[in-house]
């Protein structure tokens, strides 16, 4: 286990290394037009958007009956998320899984608290995303086709429906049921937090925008909608990683008139750079947390139902 771990960790750093470099040569030609300021503004939002998401998957294992404290929740949620760097959505959520286990989190409450954040994130872009679309002028049809979601996921997470569904696919695999299932209010606490994450990460795309000189007023719901579609879109395609692709054609889809020049340039420049700063928020993440709990290994208070370990 500890060689696999390690060949892991090598794997995801590669994947990181790649993306930032491959980026890096695209965005060095705009450096000289972008200001500290605004680059910090846009940095800083990237970082509160990430903690808000963090912040839903902690809702949610709370609610199933594993809170955990905030350095912990810290370390398993930004370990995890290197996991995005490799191919497949799956990997992030396997990472909860494993790392959880060294805090007295069981894998399933893990495995359903990691699903449901994605969703819920899905949810809560596409609400973000209907909301700002009368102000975008060019929403590519990718993007709208991803507000499917919203509906099915509606449906999907309603809490019987969702308990049904998880206890149905535990006791297929011979587990027993959620000893917690979720709670309306549990998926309401997690849901206001993944909106404030996309209302950051808005910003950020914002706080770039406005360094690249945008031309147009009203940019701030433009970035906002533009960005929680482009990520949806990004998400969805799941053969790229971590969206890479998908994500830039969208952003420059929506942002092309809005700034200098009114072509694509500017816009591919804007979605580069934002990927650049995503990639770093993970980086900076993944370290404060390693960072912000040495020496807090110890187990999560014990939920009032603890599962045996043939049921983790």
């Amino acid at each position: 286990m500890r060689a696999l771990r390690v060949a892991v960790a090598v794997a995801v750093l590669a994947f990181v290394g790649y993306t930032i470099g491959e980026q890096w040569s695209a965005v060095t030609p705009h450096l000289a037009e972008l200001s500290a300021l605004w680059m910090l503004l846009a940095l800083l939002a990237v970082v509160a958007g990430f903690l808000c998401t963090m912040l839903s998957w902690r809702a949610l294992l709370a609610d199933l009956g594993s809170p955990l404290p905030l350095r912990p929740a810290l370390r398993i949620f930004f370990l995890s998320q290197l996991g995005k760097y490799i191919p497949g959505s799956i990997w992030p959520v396997v990472a909860q899984m494993e790392l959880g286990r060294g805090y007295d989190v069981p894998r399933k409450r893990s495995a359903t608290a990691g699903l449901v954040t994605i969703a819920l994130s899905l949810i809560a872009a596409a609400l973000v995303g209907v909301a700002c679309v009368p102000f975008i002028d060019n929403v590519p049809p990718a993007a709208l086709l991803v507000l499917l979601a919203l509906p099915i996921g509606a449906v999907v997470l309603h809490p019987p429906i969702f308990s049904a569904i998880v206890n149905r696919v535990l006791r297929l695999i011979r587990k027993e049921p959620l000893e917690h299932p979720l709670s309306r209010a549990g998926e309401l606490r997690a849901l206001g937090w993944a909106a404030a994450a996309w209302l950051a990460f808005g910003v950020q795309a914002w706080a770039i925008g406005k360094d690249l000189g945008a031309t147009r007023s009203g940019l701030l719901p433009v970035a906002v909608g533009g960005f929680a579609l482009a990520w949806t879109a990004g998400f969805l395609f799941v053969l790229a990683p971590a969206g890479i692709g998908v994500r830039e054609a969208v952003l420059v889809a929506v942002f092309a008139g809005y700034l200098s020049g009114g072509d694509d340039g500017a816009a591919y420049a804007l979605a580069l750079i934002s990927r650049l700063l995503m990639s770093l928020g993970d980086v900076i993440w993944a370290v404060a947390a390693v960072v912000l709990s040495r020496g807090q290994r110890t187990a999560a208070p014990a939920a009032p139902l603890v599962p045996s370990d043939a049921e983790r």
